[in-house]
């Protein structure tokens, strides 16, 4: 096929968690990879720590914050009043076993069995391989040329936004340039990792008239990245006709759209009508046993061969 119109995809960790890896950080802090001890009560409840990061870590609920790793770091980084030099080293020291720790875990984790040609993952990318010309940013470590070319997609490109688990770089992970900590506290931030680099996401970005967001929650932690995206493509004063773009979100379930439109609301001054209205606007879920969302996603795939 010649003259394949350009779409933009953004793949986060639910992209990921699709195609059949267990890589999120509830299953990384669920597993004996997680770099903090923990002991059992005889009621199950986990025994924590008395300590300072890995404390914080260990008794603040995960589960009550998503499992949001980064977002819990940055909590941890605004608490911090006063420093203390013993506990800024052991802080430091904790936040280098939780990062080593995280590159242990997913390398273990995308060792993946083939996921077959059914799976919502596989057969998104090699719609949009055949029928699209796709330029791909990813949020995960992972690689998901390797995952294309495992499956027989070959030909895909695509930039790590945070880094890689391959080759020399190494991953970027912790908190957000803005957050509000201590100076000696700049370790906790993503661009101190010494290959933290720029992309030309927001670029693509706004240049783009299709875009499809696979498995990403629109976190707090990546508000910077996307939230002048979506307020420009809210505002009627800026989005006429020209500036319209095909916006399709793709999540597992419909707690997971409820996430994601809440983030939207948090990022977009609380309004997100005008995205719906100013936009061809969609969610897409991937629900095993969901006929009525399989259906939909169908169709949508479906959309691209015409």
């Amino acid at each position: 096929m010649t003259n394949k119109k350009q779409i933009l995809v953004i793949l986060g960790n639910g992209f990921d968690i699709a195609f059949g890896l267990k890589s999120s950080y509830k299953d990384f802090f669920e597993s004996n990879y997680w770099p903090f001890p923990r002991t059992s009560k005889k009621d199950g409840h986990r025994f924590r720590t008395p300590q300072w990061l890995d404390s914080y870590l260990n008794q603040r609920n995960m589960e009550e914050n998503w499992y949001n790793l980064e977002s819990m770091l940055a909590q941890y980084g605004e608490s911090i009043s006063e420093v203390n030099e013993d506990r800024l080293k052991w802080d430091r020291e904790c936040f280098q076993k939780l990062k080593i720790s995280l590159k242990q875990f997913i390398t273990a984790a995308k060792k993946v069995s083939n996921p077959g040609s059914s799976n919502p993952a596989v057969r998104f990318l090699r719609t949009i391989s055949e029928y699209r010309n796709p330029i791909i940013y990813t949020f995960n470590y992972t690689d998901v040329v390797k995952f294309a070319d495992f499956v027989g997609i070959k030909g895909l490109s695509c930039v790590h936004v945070h880094g890689a688990l391959e080759g020399t770089r190494e991953i970027v992970f912790g908190v957000k340039d803005g957050t509000k900590i201590p100076d000696d506290y700049d370790f906790l931030r993503k661009d101190s990792e010494p290959t933290y680099r720029s992309s030309n996401m927001f670029s693509d970005l706004m240049a783009s008239k299709e875009i499809v967001i696979f498995g990403h929650s629109l976190a707090e932690n990546d508000y910077h990245y996307f939230s002048r995206f979506f307020q420009i493509h809210s505002d009627e004063y800026n989005s006429y006709s020209n500036n319209k773009c095909s916006i399709t979100i793709i999540t597992y379930n419909d707690q997971s759209r409820a996430n994601i439109l809440s983030n939207l609301r948090k990022m977009n001054n609380g309004n997100i009508d005008q995205l719906f209205a100013l936009n061809d606007f969609r969610f897409l879920r991937t629900e095993e046993g969901n006929v009525n969302a399989m259906i939909e996603f169908d169709d949508w795939l479906n959309e691209f061969q015409d």
